[in-house]
């Protein structure tokens, strides 16, 4: 655990060699890279954790709404510990993805390389207000329905094909459930005027 500021983080360790740090994305937490630990850390020291909020990440004060800016500050902070005299290498997925760019943006010293799998950068995207106005709504039906009417909004959209999940990710799923509400003010789920970075 390390204190930042505003929450107290839980991360976990494996391996040795240089750093990489592999940031989740949604709701998900340091569970989420269960399944490929065993492959990294024979060459890396892999570091992953639970974002500010989620899981065993303790806030210090009231739910607010979350940003870009607080949680790859939250990444540098946990980088000072872990390597704080070499930069690291960093993987987030999803809405991870946005954090570990914004840290590169940020912090380019503390980073040595990037991978940024499937950010949800909808400014990229030629017409992107169909997305922003989809993440709005899921948002808003989360905060006055609830979470399961919000992800079978997101789920409809997506239209992914069913597949049965790997076991790590099945043992951090009653997590990640709890983490929904909490994942769903983080700031890739507002219209473009609150998201602040």
């Amino acid at each position: 655990m390390i204190d930042v500021p505003g929450a107290t983080l839980y991360y976990e360790t494996h391996g040795s060699g240089p750093v990489l740090l592999l940031i989740p994305g949604g709701a998900g937490d340091a569970g989420m890279y269960a399944g490929m630990i065993a492959q990294l850390a024979d060459q890396y020291t892999v570091v992953s954790y639970d974002p500010r909020g989620l899981s065993r990440s303790k806030l210090s004060g009231p739910v607010t709404d979350q940003v870009v800016a607080e949680w790859s500050s939250d990444a540098r902070c946990l980088l000072d510990v872990v390597t704080p005299d070499e930069p690291a290498f960093v993987m987030g997925c999803s809405s991870g993805a946005i954090v570990a760019l914004d840290l590169l943006a940020r912090h380019p010293e503390r980073v040595r390389g990037v991978i940024a799998h499937e950010p949800p950068s909808l400014n990229l995207l030629p017409d992107p207000v169909p997305w922003r106005e989809l993440f709005a709504e899921v948002r808003e039906i989360s905060l006055t329905d609830g979470v399961g009417p919000a992800m079978a909004v997101f789920n409809k959209v997506l239209d992914e094909p069913e597949f049965e999940l790997p076991p790590e990710i099945q043992e951090m799923l009653p997590r990640m459930v709890a983490n929904m509400p909490f994942s769903s003010r983080a700031c890739w789920f507002h219209s473009p005027r609150r998201c602040r970075t």
